[in-house]
């Protein structure tokens, strides 16, 4: 289980679709602001390219945070476990070096730059981050006797940015949400205070057994 995962876009129209999608679950944020100005977090997933083409868009805001290494380490990553081309639904985990964000996640949405309006590519590449998160988690701990360490674990903060259109601009939030949300599981832990509404259109609270 993720302790907490980080929905961010600079879009008002967006950040309200995702906190319609995830309402009531405690371990989702939305923040409405950029990369560069998110506070510090544990592992940014970034939705690029099957070849780590990190020119452009979100890709190119994070080469320029972390430095051209970090688009060679993706690219060496890609080449040496898949062949130089990184399926969709596919993700790993690579250290970038910086103490703010420590790790980074590359799950790609799209084989080539193209618009992906119309397909489950959003789905696919969030249900990919969030696994390979979690058995990057179990494999640390397992290497270090149960405890992974502040160093080894994503412990807080997965942030995965929801894209607010296609290709050629025409908004697809909704779509883009509920997409990220069934690929999240969007489903709250044991224990849980959660907000439901009802048929009648009240909010009861629950805790999950």
């Amino acid at each position: 289980m993720l302790p907490s995962l980080w929905l961010v876009h600079p879009d008002a129209d967006a950040c309200e679709a995702f906190r319609q999608r995830f309402d009531g679950l405690p371990r989702v944020r939305v923040f409405q602001t950029k990369f560069e100005d998110l506070p510090p977090h544990d592992c940014f997933v970034t939705a690029g390219n099957s070849y780590g083409l990190m020119t452009a868009g979100i890709d190119a805001v994070v080469v320029e945070r972390f430095g051209e290494q970090i688009m060679q380490a993706v690219q060496l990553r890609i080449l040496s476990d898949y062949f130089g081309e990184q399926p969709v639904g596919t993700a790993f985990v690579l250290p970038t070096g910086d103490e703010r964000i420590p790790f980074l996640c590359h799950a790609p949405t799209m084989r080539v730059p193209q618009s992906i309006d119309g397909t489950e590519k959003v789905y696919l590449a969030t249900f990919a981050a969030l696994v390979t998160v979690f058995h990057h988690n179990r494999t640390a701990e397992h290497r270090n006797g149960g405890d992974a360490g502040d160093g080894h674990r994503v412990r807080a903060g997965v942030v995965r940015r929801g894209r607010a259109t296609n290709g050629r601009g025409v908004p697809v939030v909704p779509r883009t949400a509920a997409q990220i949300g069934l690929g999240s599981g969007n489903r709250p832990a044991e224990g849980d205070r959660v907000r439901r509404r009802t048929a009648g259109g009240d909010v009861k609270t629950e805790v999950r057994p």
